[in-house]
């Protein structure tokens, strides 16, 4: 298995993110059966505030939250510049790994939230391609629906006609 983790509590932007969360303690890592969690870190078995998981975290929690079933998270990142030396560290059952010299940017997680974005909208791609993708095929399936074309296109954006 190969660790894709640069840091601690600041990592490099080719970090992955969830690696972060659980690395810093945001939320709890999941391991199979061959593992003693309580041996990993004590503050993974620590109790939580009975409402981490439902609202948005401004902060590390006391320990480390369960992600709650059929939910999604958002993480909000903050970007800062490169620091010259990633230390690595060993927290909440994850090692990170170190990095010097590294010229990309870095990143640290400024709040997460569990979101129920509705079965709808799950697995749906995100960004402005997507978004005009979506929206194009609405533009088709009206026009289909009703037999006209209320929307034209105008420097490749759906407009509507008025």
């Amino acid at each position: 298995m190969q660790r894709h983790l640069w840091g601690a509590r600041l990592y490099r932007d080719d970090s992955d993110p969830i690696a972060a969360a659980i690395h810093t303690g945001w939320i709890r890592g999941e391991w199979d059966e061959t593992v003693n969690v309580e041996m990993l870190d004590p503050r993974i078995a620590a109790p939580n505030e009975p409402n981490d998981a439902e609202e948005t975290l401004l902060k590390i929690p006391t320990a480390p939250v369960a992600p709650p079933p059929d939910m999604d998270l958002h993480i909000t990142l903050l970007i800062l510049p490169a620091i010259e030396e990633y230390f690595s560290t060993c927290e909440y059952g994850i090692t990170s790994r170190k990095s010097t010299g590294y010229d990309g940017l870095s990143f640290m997680i400024h709040k997460m939230q569990w979101v129920d974005e509705g079965y709808g909208v799950r697995g749906q791609e995100r960004g402005a391609a997507a978004l005009k993708r979506r929206l194009d095929a609405g533009n088709a399936l009206v026009s289909l629906l009703t037999g006209e074309r209320p929307f034209r296109q105008m420097n490749g954006t759906a407009k509507l006609h008025a």
